[in-house]
């Protein structure tokens, strides 16, 4: 399997879903068309609220993943 190669990685953990949000959007106006951004977040409204985001601003989420209460999104502009 071909590992991903990650342009841009952004911690979110640390600060609240409506916050994220807007940190989320704001970066993906900022990365180039087919760069990678890794997404580190947590909490039960990461899971759904970044995937939504992802199909409604067009962007593809590539993989995620889980570990130890924190989530990684892989996520293609």
């Amino acid at each position: 399997m071909e590992e991903i190669r990650i342009d841009k990685t952004l911690d979110i953990g640390g600060v609240t879903d409506l916050r994220a949000k807007a940190i989320l959007m704001d970066i993906f106006e900022k990365i180039g068309k087919g760069q990678v951004l890794r997404v580190i977040a947590k909490g039960a409204a990461a899971r759904q609220i970044i995937p939504s985001l992802c199909e409604s601003s067009g962007y593809e989420l590539l993989d995620f993943r889980e570990d130890a209460g924190m989530m990684y999104f892989t996520i293609q502009k």
